[in-house]
């Protein structure tokens, strides 16, 4: 399944242009092999922030024993690899040395798995609370470079994992079928976790509602509510401003909804399917400095920055 696109904007240069073109590239093979595959899910272009860190991925596959990085290579002439891992590529017939992708790659690996140690507890609880949290380490993971198909890799060392990006599929179909083989493996010294299914797709949803986009989006339009009658003399009441986005449960798509604080802060709760929705999933921008404050039973969305106090929802009477 094809749960983010990859990003679409307006390049500024010609090397935007081709980073975009490597990554669409990329986006199309993993649609065109895992758009109907309910046991995958695929999220291009992801930005996530983590204490302070940044970790954008061109490519995230999401599968029930673990996740994989994909990062695209713009490389239309030829790249070089020597025997200390040092990457060079040919550009107007002359050799230029290169940040390594593959270290590029690790290194959002590493920032992601921090990240989801903290993301994966809000989704899947284990049984025996006194074994803890399920931690990043329990699942499996691997790392892939994309090369452009009209590239070409040479050098003295062909490091794993770095592919021309039609062969890319096919290694992530054979890397998810290993995972699945050790994730099931009677006899093995180290056991791994295997997510289910609807917990995976929560997983990976909540990812999305945590992107952090590297372009501001598009304002959160503003609708100010009819005017209230005059207030007693003495007594000011603001006319407040309402944030217009849906707010529904990502379970049943119910409009019945409470919003409570729980160990991760404010979220909604459906009253129909009793479940829980997060405010990221429904507005990603609530990441960027905003944060929810309660007067009685109405919750306004604030921003210190932008110093805006906005009517977010109000609780159903009980």
């Amino acid at each position: 399944m094809i749960l983010k696109d990859a990003a679409s904007f307006s390049p500024r240069d010609k090397f935007e242009m081709a980073g975009q073109k490597a990554e669409s590239q990329m986006a199309f093979y993993l649609r065109r092999a895992f758009a109907e595959d309910p046991q995958v899910h695929v999220i291009n272009s992801l930005r996530l922030e983590h204490k302070g860190e940044v970790v954008q991925m061109d490519h995230l596959v999401m599968h029930p024993w673990g996740w994989i990085l994909i990062e695209s290579k713009s490389v239309t002439t030829e790249v070089d690899i020597n025997e200390h891992g040092e990457w060079s590529r040919k550009w107007n017939g002359h050799w230029q040395g290169m940040p390594s992708p593959t270290r590029q790659v690790q290194r959002q690996l590493e920032l992601f798995n921090a990240l989801m140690d903290t993301v994966i507890p809000q989704v899947l609880v284990r049984r025996f609370a006194v074994f803890g949290d399920f931690k990043s380490r329990e699942f499996q993971q691997h790392t892939f470079v994309a090369i452009s198909d009209h590239g070409r890799i040479t050098g003295s060392l062909r490091e794993q994992g770095v592919l021309k990006a039609d062969q890319v599929v096919d290694a992530v179909r054979e890397a998810i079928k290993q995972a699945r083989k050790a994730s099931r493996a009677l006899l093995s010294l180290r056991t791994y976790v295997e997510f289910p299914t609807d917990r995976l797709k929560d997983l990976a949803e909540h990812l999305i509602g945590l992107h952090q986009p590297l372009r501001s989006a598009d304002p959160v339009k503003l609708v100010a509510p009819k005017a209230p009658e005059k207030p007693p003399k003495g007594l000011e009441v603001p006319v407040v401003p309402e944030v217009q986005f849906k707010r529904y449960c990502r379970h049943c798509q119910g409009k019945h909804l409470e919003m409570l604080w729980g160990k991760y802060g404010y979220y909604f709760r459906c009253l129909d399917c009793q479940q829980n929705t997060a405010i990221g999933v429904l507005f990603p921008e609530f990441k960027e400095g905003y944060r929810v404050r309660k007067q009685g039973k109405n919750f306004f969305l604030e921003h210190e920055g932008k110093n805006t106090s906005e009517l977010l929802h109000v609780n159903p009477e009980t």
